[in-house]
C-alpha cells in the first residue's frame, strides 16, 4: 500500500508524540464583539489536528472551530506547529487569541481557561479480534501490554505493578505490536487507536474489552482571565451541538465505534483458541517423530490413518501430503476449501494442475527437502486476482518402514496481511530516513557509552566522516580536543537526570565549528535506559555575529575615548608642562643650593617641590591611561565625590578661563556600583558637549543628589521609569536643544556639530554606557539652560576595604649582620641605579642586572644567593613575568616584587597566578617598595 502525505504525517507526528496533549491558548483580553480571532494549535495529534496532502491544517479540532466561528458570524486565522512550545509561546506573547484543543490536567489551570469540553476520549483496553483470555483490567495480570514510551498513559500505568509495559515510540507501533501478536493487550485513547486502525484498515483485527480505565477531556482554552473570549466561546460552542453540527463532525472523523462481548462465534473460537495450541502441538510432535523415527512413525501413521484425517481436518491451517514426485496424495479440508474443491479432487494432481504461476517455485522447495532430507521452512509467495499474497510453509520429508524417501509432509498458513503491515512499517521507516536526511541538524542516537547507533545524513555532511568510520567511533571522537571531556559529561548527565545541553565544537571537513546540543533518555521495551537520543545546530554564525558586533561596540568605545582624550590634550599638555617646569626649575635650584652650600632648609624645600609635581606628572598618566584604556573595567562600589572629583581634575586644563565650573554634590549619598572608567567617560563626553554649546561663555553645573522620581520619561529607551535613583547632572547655559531633536539625539551618527567638529557618536555611547547599568536619562533644554540628567539605581552595597586608599607608612631599615641580599633585573640604566641607591641606603646587600637573560643565568647557578627579586615587566628578551615563572619554578618560595608603567600583558591578578608576592605600578614612592621589602623579608 502506498502511503500517501496524510499517513506520511500522521506515522510521523506519532513518532514524536509521547505525552504531549494538544492544548488551546489565549490572546491578550480581547471584545466580545472582535470580528476575527487567531487560532494556534498543534500540526501532530490526529485525527484532532493534522496535515493534509497539500500542507494544510485539518482534523476534527479544526471542523469544530471553523464551525463555532460561523455561528458566531467572526472569521478565523489559523497558524500552528508541530512544536508545542510555539504554540504556547505564541499565546503568551498575544500572536494567538486562543487554542483551539488543549488536554485537561490540573496544573494547566493555573495559566489557562477552559472552555466547555469538546472531547472526551476513554483509555480503552484493545486485544486482537479473536482473543478471549483478556476480557477488562485484572486480566491483564503478567500479560504483556503496549504503552507508548512516556505517554500519559504509560506514566499512569506505571503506578500498577502487575502491568508489564512493552514500550514502544507510537500508537501506530503499538497497534501494529498487538496485530503481530508481540503484545497481548494494548492501551491508548480510543479515538486516536480506532481512528489509526481504521486508516491503516485493521478495525476488524482489534476489539475493545471491559470497561475505559479513565475519561480524558479536551476543550477550548484562552490565557487565564480573558473572559470575554471564553464567553464567547462557550456560546459558539454549545450552538454547534445543539444544531447537530458536532455530531457530524465527530462521525467524520471517528467513525464507527468497537465493541466488546461475545457471540456465539466467538464463543466456538473461544473453544478452538484453547483447541488448537494442543493440536497444533500434537502435530508437530508427530511430524518431529515421525522424522526421526521413520519405519515406527510410518507404521503408525497407516494404523491411525483415520484419526489422522480428523485430526488435520479441524486444524486451521492447510496441511498436504505429496509423494516423491510432489503429486498429491493427501490434503486436509482448509486446503480444499481454500481452494473451493473436494479434497478428493485435488489427490492425483500437481501444483502445475492447482497453481501453474506458481507450481515451479513449490516443486523446487519440494526437492529441497527430499535432497536434504531435513525439515526445512518457507516463505513463498502466490498470485490472486492480480495481486501477490504469501504463505508460510513449513515441509518436512516422509519416509516409510523401510527406511525409503516416500514423498514430503506440509503445512502453510497465509501471511500475506502480516507482509503488509510489515512492508507499511518497512515503508514508514523508509520516509521517516528521508525526511531526517534532509534536516540541515544533526541527528543522532547513542549507547551509554556515546558509541553511534544511529545517525543522519547531517553528521556525515559536516564531520566528512563516512558512514563505516562513524559506525566504529564514539561521539566524543568528532570534537575538538578542549571539548571531548564535557561531551563525556554531558553523556553521563543523560543516565542521571534524563536531559542535557552543552555547546561544543566538532571538527568540520575545512573548519572547526560551533554547535548546540540537546538530548534526552533511550528506552528499551523494558523501560531500561539503553542510551540517548538528540540534536544539534550550527550556532557558528550567531557566534561569529555576536563575536563581530561586540568587536565593534569596543572599537566604537575606544573611538569615543579616543575623541574625548583629543579634546582633552591641550589642557593636559599644558599641565603636564607646568610640572616638568616645577620638577626642572626646583632641580635646578636644588643644584644651586649645593653649589653654594646654602641652608638646607631651602634644599629640602625645593627637593620637595620636585617630588610634589613628580607625583602629580604621575597621578595625570595614570588618569590618562585609565581613561583611555580599551577593556572595560569592573563595577565596583564606589563614592560619588570621588567620581566627580576626578572629573573636575580632567576637566580644568580644557575649558577656557571665561567658562565657570560649579559643583553641587548632597551630603552622605549612598555609594554607586559602576565601572568608574565607563561612567567618567559618560561625564566628559557631557560636559564636552556643553563646553561646545556655550561657545566660550557660561557656566557648567554638575550636581549629584539623591531623588525618588515618579514616572519620569528616558529620552534614550523611549521608556518611562520610576524609583529611587543618584541623579547625576550636567547643566550649561549655552543656546538649547529644539525639542523635536531630543528623542533622536542619542540614535547613531545624530549630531547638531558641523561638519568635522564631532562625530555624532558621543551620546549613543552616552545611552550604551548607562543602560548596561541599568540606568536612564532625562533631557530639559531651552534658550539658555540644557540639563542631561542620568539616573543610576541605588544599592546597598558598601565600599571593600581594600579599595580604600592606604596611607603608606615611612619605613627605616637598619642594616644588621646577616644581610639580605637583593637582585634586581632593570634595563634602564638611571632607574636601576636608583634602586640600588636606595637599597644600599636602607641597609640591603644587591646585584643590579639589566639583561634579563644574564640574570636569570646568575640565578640558576646559585639560587640560594638570592633572598628576593625585584623585576620590571617590560625587559628584552624575556618579561619580567617570564622570568619570575623560570625562577620560581626553580625556588617556589622566592619572594618576588613586579613593577610596570602600562602592559596589557599582566595585571595584578595574572601575577598572583604565576606566583609574584607583590605587584607595583611605576613610578612608585620609596617608601612602597621598602614597605614590601621590609613585609616580604620579614616573614
Amino acid at each position: 500500500m502506498i502511503i500517501n502525505f496524510s499517513r506520511l504525517a500522521i506515522l510521523v507526528g506519532l513518532l514524536c508524540f509521547t505525552s504531549t496533549q494538544v492544548c488551546i491558548a489565549d490572546s491578550e483580553q480581547t471584545s466580545a464583539v472582535k470580528k476575527q480571532l487567531v487560532v494556534a494549535s498543534s500540526n501532530n495529534f490526529p485525527p484532532i489536528n493534522l496535515l493534509d496532502e497539500k500542507g494544510k491544517l485539518t482534523g476534527f479540532a479544526s471542523d469544530l472551530i471553523d464551525a463555532v466561528a460561523r455561528e458566531l458570524d467572526i472569521e478565523v486565522h489559523h497558524i500552528h506547529s508541530s512544536i508545542w512550545p510555539d504554540v504556547l509561546g505564541w499565546l503568551d506573547e498575544g500572536e494567538a487569541d486562543l487554542i483551539q484543543d488543549t488536554g485537561y490536567t490540573p496544573q494547566r489551570e493555573s495559566y489557562l481557561d477552559f472552555s466547555v469540553p469538546i472531547l472526551e476520549m476513554p483509555e480503552s483496553i484493545f486485544v486482537r479480534h479473536k482473543q478471549f483470555d483478556i476480557i477488562n483490567f485484572d486480566s491483564l495480570a503478567d500479560k504483556k501490554v503496549a504503552c507508548v514510551n512516556q505517554h500519559i498513559t504509560h506514566i499512569y500505568l506505571k503506578q500498577f505493578s502487575q502491568i508489564n509495559c512493552y514500550l514502544v515510540n507510537t500508537p501506530a507501533e503499538g497497534l501494529i505490536a498487538l496485530i503481530k501478536g508481540n503484545v497481548d493487550a494494548f492501551i491508548y485513547p480510543e479515538q486516536i487507536v480506532l481512528y489509526l486502525a481504521q486508516d491503516l484498515k485493521l478495525d476488524d483485527e482489534i476489539k475493545v474489552v471491559g470497561d475505559p480505565l479513565r475519561v480524558l477531556s479536551w476543550s477550548m482554552t484562552v490565557k487565564k482571565g480573558n473572559s470575554e473570549v471564553l464567553a464567547l466561546l462557550n456560546a459558539g460552542i454549545n450552538k454547534v451541538k445543539e444544531s447537530g453540527e458536532y455530531q457530524e463532525i465527530y462521525d467524520s472523523w471517528f467513525g464507527k465505534q468497537l465493541f466488546s462481548g461475545f457471540s456465539y462465534q466467538e464463543v466456538y473460537l473461544i473453544v478452538g483458541a484453547v483447541v488448537f495450541p494442543a493440536i497444533l502441538a500434537v502435530l508437530t510432535l508427530g511430524l518431529l517423530f515421525y522424522t526421526h523415527n521413520m519405519r515406527r512413525a510410518n507404521k503408525a501413521l497407516i494404523e491411525s490413518q483415520n484419526n489422522y484425517r480428523t485430526l488435520a481436518n479441524n486444524l486451521p491451517e492447510s496441511v498436504f501430503l505429496k509423494d516423491i514426485h510432489s503429486v498429491y496424495i493427501f490434503c486436509n479440508k482448509n486446503f480444499a476449501e481454500s481452494l473451493g474443491i473436494e479434497a478428493k479432487e485435488i489427490v492425483g494432481k500437481t501444483d502445475f494442475d492447482l497453481f501453474p504461476e506458481n507450481a515451479e517455485q513449490y516443486r523446487i522447495g519440494d526437492k529441497q527437502v527430499m535432497q536434504n532430507k531435513e525439515l526445512i521452512e518457507f516463505v513463498e509467495s502466490y498470485k490472486k486476482e492480480g495481486s501477490t499474497g504469501y504463505i508460510n510453509t513449513i515441509k518436512t520429508p516422509v519416509y516409510n518402514d523401510d527406511g525409503e524417501l516416500t514423498g514430503v509432509l506440509g503445512i502453510f498458513w497465509d501471511i500475506t496481511e502480516q507482509r503488509q503491515l510489515q512492508n507499511k512499517l518497512s515503508a514508514t521507516i523508509a520516509e521517516y530516513n528521508a525526511i531526517t536526511a534532509t534536516v540541515p541538524d544533526i541527528m543522532y542516537k547513542l549507547d551509554l557509552d556515546g558509541n553511534y547507533l544511529w545517525w543522519n545524513k547531517a553528521l556525515e555532511n559536516v564531520t566528512g566522516l563516512s558512514a563505516e568510520q562513524l559506525k566504529n567511533s564514539n561521539a566524543r571522537d568528532i570534537f575538538v580536543e578542549q571539548d571531548r571531556a564535557q561531551i563525556g559529561e554531558a553523556i553521563q548527565h543523560v543516565a542521571n537526570d534524563g536531559y542535557y545541553e552543552v555547546g561544543a565544537k566538532i571538527i568540520g571537513r575545512d573548519k572547526d565549528i560551533e554547535y548546540y546540543f540537546n538530548g534526552a533518555r533511550l528506552y528499551d521495551n523494558n523501560g531500561e535506559v539503553i542510551g540517548l537520543v538528540g540534536s544539534g545546530r550550527d550556532i557558528s554564525k550567531q557566534k561569529e555575529a555576536e563575536e563581530k558586533h561586540d568587536k565593534l561596540y569596543k572599537q566604537l568605545l575606544q573611538s569615543q575615548k579616543m575623541e574625548a582624550i583629543g579634546q582633552l590634550t591641550g589642557g593636559i599638555a599644558h599641565d603636564f608642562n607646568n610640572m616638568l617646569a616645577a620638577i626642572l626649575g626646583y632641580g635646578e635650584l636644588a643644584q644651586g643650593i649645593v653649589d653654594k652650600d646654602e641652608s638646607a632648609v631651602k634644599l629640602q624645600k625645593y627637593l620637595s617641590q620636585i617630588v610634589l609635581s613628580g607625583k602629580r606628572a604621575r597621578d595625570l598618566i595614570e588618569q590618562m591611561l585609565a581613561f583611555a584604556r580599551s577593556n572595560k573595567g569592573e563595577a565596583k562600589a564606589i563614592e560619588v565625590d570621588l567620581i566627580i572629583s576626578e572629573l573636575v581634575s580632567m576637566l580644568r586644563p580644557m575649558l577656557q578661563a571665561s567658562i565657570e565650573l560649579k559643583v553641587e554634590i548632597d551630603n552622605d549619598l549612598p555609594v554607586l556600583v559602576v565601572d568608574s572608567v565607563m561612567m567618567l567617560q559618560v561625564l566628559v563626553n557631557l560636559c564636552i558637549n556643553a563646553r561646545d554649546a556655550m561657545e566660550g561663555h557660561g557656566t557648567i553645573t554638575i550636581q549629584a543628589q539623591k531623588t525618588n522620581v515618579d514616572e519620569v520619561y528616558c529620552d534614550a529607551c523611549h521608556k518611562e521609569f520610576q524609583g529611587e535613583y543618584i541623579k547625576l547632572s550636567v547643566s550649561d547655559t549655552g543656546h538649547g536643544i529644539e525639542k523635536s531633536m531630543i528623542s533622536t539625539i542619542f540614535e547613531p551618527f545624530m549630531t547638531t556639530k558641523d561638519v568635522g567638529k564631532g562625530t555624532g557618536m558621543g551620546l549613543a555611547m552616552v545611552h550604551g554606557i548607562v543602560h548596561d547599568h541599568d540606568g536612564h536619562i532625562h533631557v530639559q533644554s531651552e534658550p539658555g539652560k540644557t540639563e542631561f540628567a542620568i539616573y543610576l539605581p541605588i544599592t546597598n552595597e558598601k565600599i571593600v576595604e581594600s579599595d580604600k586608599k592606604k596611607v603608606i607608612e615611612k619605613v627605616t631599615v637598619t642594616s644588621d649582620d646577616n644581610q639580605h641580599h637583593v637582585l634586581v633585573v632593570e634595563d634602564e640604566i638611571y632607574l636601576s641605579n636608583l634602586i640600588q641607591e636606595l637599597l644600599q641606603i636602607s641597609g640591603y646587600k644587591s646585584t643590579v642586572i639589566n639583561q634579563s637573560s644574564t640574570a636569570l643565568q646568575l640565578f640558576i647557578d646559585n639560587p640560594d644567593l638570592y633572598d628576593l627579586v625585584i623585576t620590571d615587566q617590560t625587559m628584552p628578551g624575556m618579561t619580567g613575568g617570564e622570568i619570575a615563572k623560570k625562577m620560581l619554578e626553580i625556588k617556589p618560595e622566592l619572594p618576588v616584587i613586579l613593577y610596570t608603567g602600562y602592559s596589557d600583558e599582566i595585571n595584578e591578578q595574572i601575577a598572583k597566578e604565576i606566583g609574584i608576592k607583590v605587584f607595583i605600578k611605576k613610578p612608585f614612592d620609596n617608601n612602597v617598595l621598602l614597605n614590601e621589602i621590609h613585609k616580604l623579608l620579614s616573614t
